[in-house]
């Protein structure tokens, strides 16, 4: 990335652009010609178009010299895709499944041709030869005559069958990148593999992980990140294989338990092989309190329906959207911090955890030993459980978390503070006060037609709810996540 901004566009390079762009949407246009001519199935030429286009980034290292303009190429290619699906436009791309593929597939690219296509050539492609090959065929193993059972990790049914062909699609790809000479210098057969079995894992779990197309994001980013993590030397491949054991273990223990469902565990694989890939044992206590305690408090007994049980969106059983919710900010600065080390990322990483800590806390303990919650913004008596309420035993649950998390990283740091300490308590307890402030204003609420509650669900009562205020998108994830952000923000501006 150190390059990306070094040269503006030359004539030259908008017309290489420009070719670039004509031969996409040459690609596009005879999947859509083929389509209506032979009723061809939409997933075929969903497929091809993947093929083609991913095959036309990897050209991109050749027959484009300027990352700014390609970033520019695949960001309207990502926008456009975004109006096409909300249309229904392009009939070979999407057709009656909603799926945003389309979308997250350039996203994609111009993520990697910011981060990796000038500098690590390599790395860009392998990580986009290994969506374009080895995405269509985890799809193929569902057609196959011995495919096993469907399993699902967070919607999207897959196959161990096609999950099979693509760990080979990937060990045959990173191997044949990595022993090369088309772009650098090629590694030996013996360590080339060694590595390639090492990607193979993480992004064959990636892929299972995808739904509704986000599979085409998971792919190419775990294996451009795994990658650099080997390639660049960040950590050995022997350490790495632990790393991957580790992870798995921790991912399945949590599951084992009742923490995490199968979907939250595996979010969790990859959050726990960041951690110890990119940060260390200072980066490790203080998710680790978080996660555990946080999971402890949740399990403290059954819910009963007057405290608020059946208000709240999801149960005590975390799912991945509520693990990257949580801990998907961390899991970035920790990565940062690994890529590109300054000493901001870890005090940010401990305010996304204290404020993470601080809303997890202040709800458990204010709907369990709490009175009646009272509105945030208007002070009336609110049901337990509603959104956008705070009790006292729940506020100071909230501080107490922030603190406790804070202390966690002392142990590395020492008392005398080489970081902020109480500025990340207070930023972290910020973060649990800004989550009610969103979940009072702009989450969205819905009323039971059948009992007349208020909840977070969209079915009570084994009914379909009306919504009834906030902004029908806006879930009690993404105000964890905008709270947790707000925190972070808070201490960067304070540093």
């Amino acid at each position: 990335m150190t390059g990306f901004f070094a040269d503006l566009p030359s004539g030259e390079s908008w017309w290489q652009i420009f070719r670039l762009f004509l031969g996409i949407n040459a690609i596009i246009l005879l999947a859509e010609v083929l389509q209506r001519r032979f009723s061809l199935p939409t997933e075929f030429t969903r497929k091809l178009v993947h093929l083609a286009t991913g095959l036309a980034a990897v050209g991109s290292l050749w027959w484009v010299d300027n990352a700014v303009l390609l970033v520019l190429m695949w960001t309207s290619y990502a926008l456009l895709s975004l109006v096409f699906i909300r249309r229904g436009l392009l009939e070979s791309l999407h057709g009656r499944r909603r799926s945003y593929g389309t979308f997250f597939f350039p996203l994609a690219m111009a993520l990697l041709s910011i981060w990796v296509w000038q500098d690590h050539p390599r790395i860009f492609m392998a990580a986009v030869l290994l969506l374009a090959i080895g995405d269509p065929l985890a799809a193929l193993g569902s057609r196959l005559p011995w495919q096993s059972r469907p399993f699902s990790l967070t919607g999207d049914k897959k196959t161990l069958a096609g999950s099979a062909l693509l760990f080979a699609a990937s060990l045959v790809i990173s191997v044949g990148v990595l022993t090369s000479s088309l772009i650098a210098a090629p590694f030996n057969t013996g360590e080339a593999l060694a590595i390639a079995l090492l990607v193979a894992v993480p992004v064959t779990l990636a892929e299972a992980l995808g739904s509704r197309g986000s599979d085409n994001l998971l792919i190419p980013l775990v294996a451009a990140l795994v990658l650099l993590a080997l390639v660049r030397g960040i950590v050995t491949p022997i350490d790495f294989g632990y790393m991957l054991t580790g992870s798995a273990l921790a991912g399945l223990v949590s599951l084992r338990v009742g923490f995490l469902n199968p979907g939250g565990a595996a979010a969790a694989f990859f959050l726990a092989l960041f951690l110890t890939g990119f940060g260390g044992l200072a980066w490790i206590v203080p998710m680790l309190t978080f996660f555990v305690l946080s999971s402890l408090l949740s399990r403290l007994g059954p819910l009963e329906e007057s405290k608020g049980a059946d208000i709240a969106a999801k149960g005590h059983r975390r799912d991945h959207i509520q693990v990257l919710a949580n801990g998907g900010l961390p899991g970035i600065l920790v990565i940062l911090n690994g890529l590109y080390p300054n000493p901001i990322w870890y005090p940010l990483f401990l305010t996304a955890l204290a404020a993470a800590t601080a809303d997890t806390w202040g709800s458990e303990i204010g709907m369990r030993f709490g009175h009646l919650p009272r509105s945030i913004l208007y002070g009336r008596i609110l049901s337990p459980g509603q959104s956008g309420g705070i009790t006292l035993p729940g506020t100071l649950a909230s501080l107490g978390g922030a603190l406790i998390l804070a202390a966690s990283a002392l142990p590395f740091h020492g008392p005398s503070g080489l970081f902020p300490f109480w500025a990340v308590v207070v930023a972290g307890f910020w973060g649990s006060i800004l989550d009610s402030l969103l979940g009072a204003t702009l989450q969205v609420q819905f009323s039971c037609q059948t009992c007349g509650k208020i909840t977070e669900r969209a079915q009570h009562c084994g009914q379909e709810t009306r919504q009834y205020r906030g902004i029908f998108w806006m879930d009690n994830d993404l105000v964890n996540l905008l709270s947790i952000l707000g925190a972070a923000i808070t201490l960067a501006v304070y540093l």
